[in-house]
């Protein structure tokens, strides 16, 4: 986890929970570059590829606008 997610949270188990409770915060994790959690985040079903940001854009969309093509 980045720095700046240490600052907003202060572990993983957190940042889980802070999403499963508002999926919309995923995308913080995407605009800093916190490609791993955004990953097991999906992987363990604590947020569906299909949430949208306030653009309309979803998450996958996201990832790829990121260049991470991977998720």
């Amino acid at each position: 986890m980045n720095k700046e997610v240490y600052d907003m949270f202060s572990s993983e188990q957190e940042v889980f929970n802070a999403c499963a409770d508002e999926p919309s915060l995923v995308f913080n994790l995407v605009k800093r570059g916190c490609y791993d959690l955004v990953e097991k985040l999906v992987d363990d079903n604590k947020i569906s590829v299909n949430v949208c940001d306030t653009l309309g854009n979803d998450l996958v969309t996201r990832m790829l606008k990121a260049r991470q093509y991977d998720l």
